[in-house]
């Protein structure tokens, strides 16, 4: 998910699934549902990615996906890929199997606080703490355009739904 998605006054909770912990506590910094919602993958300060069962949240696995913390992670929306930052500059592609396909390193090593897919997935969004928003082609892996300007660290970007 992004920054956008969520209202303060309306994030609150209503049902207490269940408590769990890996193997290894580490503070979770990013997560979101596999598609199908079958599983909930976790992104922690270590870098590490973690797979729970969704049903009964148990552990299934355990992997070093970034060499710094995380940031955040978004799926494409055909759910084809997943993107994922850390807090070191790096943007990796990962495939619905959690397998790698592309690392980049951007944002001058600055951390990437969030990454958002244009509609038809042929392009995807990148903000970060070096005060700028990036627009990347998907299929080329290339920086095509950096906005700058802003004036302080980018916490959130989202892209325009129909454009």
């Amino acid at each position: 998910g992004s920054c956008g998605e969520v209202v303060p006054s309306m994030a609150f909770l209503t049902y207490l699934a269940h408590v769990t912990r890996a193997k290894n506590s580490s503070p979770v910094m990013c997560l979101s549902w596999t598609p199908g919602g079958r599983r909930l993958l976790t992104g922690n300060q270590e870098g590490e990615f973690t797979l729970w069962d969704g049903t009964n949240f148990s552990f299934e696995l355990i992997m070093s996906a970034h060499d710094k913390s995380f940031r955040c992670m978004a799926w494409s929306h055909n759910q084809n890929y997943l993107l994922t930052s850390d807090s070191g500059g790096n943007i990796k592609y990962w495939s619905p199997s959690i397998a790698p396909v592309q690392s980049l390193d951007s944002h001058d090593g600055q951390a990437i606080q969030a990454l958002n897919f244009s509609p038809a997935d042929t392009k995807f969004v990148s903000c970060g703490d070096d005060a700028t928003v990036r627009v990347w082609d998907w299929g080329r892996h290339t920086e095509e355009l950096v906005l700058e300007g802003h004036g302080w660290d980018v916490k959130c970007v989202q892209w325009h739904p129909r454009s």
